[in-house]
């Protein structure tokens, strides 16, 4: 390679960079980091079970896990998970859901794509589902893509990590 070709492809190189170097900032900068655990504050999606929901999602190096569920769902009458008479399966079932896969966000509308690996919802396994993202400080805000009104608003859970692991008090064992 002769020293005159090496200078120029330096120099190219080096031009690439400075231009690259601003936009590769800024891109960064538009796009936050989701990732971590976050606590749902408010559902107003079609389907959402309002000032009941509680939820929890967690994204973490391309991978997601969300549930949400009624959190005044009533206590089955038996402590055996498979012995709940119809009508407290049937109604459990309705006020839950849970799926996991992975995830990305597109570069150019910020959008967020979960491809879901399975569901509580079966008809969900297999499928994408894609949410605009707002995301501001320790709140982030998924917007249905097909209706603007229909939200999910999240709160980031602070680091429990170094913490050893403890119960709340007064909680009691079951078992699986």
């Amino acid at each position: 390679m002769s020293q005159r070709y090496f200078l120029r492809l330096l120099g190219t190189i080096g031009i690439a960079a400075a231009f690259a170097g601003p936009a590769l900032a800024q891109q960064s900068a538009a796009r936050p980091d989701l990732s971590g655990t976050w606590q749902l504050s408010q559902d107003s999606t079609k389907d959402g079970l309002g000032a009941r929901a509680q939820g929890l999602l967690i994204l973490s190096a391309g991978n997601f896990a969300l549930q949400v569920v009624d959190g005044q769902l009533p206590a089955f009458q038996s402590d055996d998970r498979h012995g709940a008479a119809a009508a407290e399966a049937e109604k459990a079932a309705k006020a839950d859901v849970a799926y996991f896969g992975t995830y990305d966000v597109a570069p150019a509308d910020g959008s967020l794509m979960f491809h879901i690996a399975s569901s509580s919802f079966p008809n969900w396994a297999g499928s994408d589902q894609k949410w605009f993202v707002k995301a501001a400080g320790d709140q982030l805000t998924l917007i249905d893509t097909k209706d603007s009104a229909a939200m999910l608003i999240w709160k980031r859970v602070p680091s429990r990590e170094g913490e050893p692991f403890a119960t709340r008090g007064g909680r009691r064992s079951v078992h699986y």
